[in-house]
């Protein structure tokens, strides 16, 4: 029987959504500790609404929420990923290189080398494993290939991928 057949879209989206949200939740710091620090990097993209004054908590949920309604296709068990999330990919690839080294001697300044530089290999891994998923996802589409993709892509996202560097207030 083909593994496809057997696997719940639902409930397979279901658990990647509560792995993002982990995911993310951590990354926000929401976990206790300090962030910005390396296992809770402070996404800039989730920061931002933070200290206008969103709650964490709805950041979060609207976060998971657009990864949930990403792509109609998961919820249809289709094993198609979209190619929006390519778009999304590049887009995120060029920001996230751009702001470390735009952002690079601010990092260095407020949250000290070990961060910064800890930061740009993490998200320079998360990159390249999101390049390989992808490329499995279009190389040889099945529903889990197109899910762990896009998972991999909102978690480096709201991780790794555009850290804030700069002053704490």
């Amino acid at each position: 029987m083909d593994g496809n057949k057997l696997m719940n879209p639902l409930r397979a989206l279901t658990v990647a959504a509560i792995l993002l949200a982990l995911v993310v939740a951590q990354a926000m710091g929401l976990f206790g500790g300090s962030s910005p620090s390396i296992w809770s990097p402070a996404p800039f993209l989730l920061v931002i609404p933070v200290l206008l004054g969103v709650p964490y908590l709805l950041v979060l949920l609207v976060f998971v929420a657009i990864f949930w309604f990403w792509s109609p296709a998961l919820l249809r068990g289709e094993p198609r990923t979209p190619r929006r999330t390519i778009v999304l990919y590049v887009v995120f690839g060029i920001l996230s290189a751009a702001s470390f080294v735009e952002g690079w001697a601010s990092g260095i300044k407020y949250e000290g080398l070990t961060f910064t530089a800890t930061c740009a290999v993490a998200s320079a891994a998360c990159f390249s494993m999101c390049s390989l998923f992808l490329w499995r996802s279009y190389a040889s589409p099945t529903f889990l290939r197109s899910l762990i993709a896009q998972l991999a892509l909102f978690a480096w996202i709201g991780s790794y991928a555009v850290v804030y560097l700069g002053e704490t207030p």
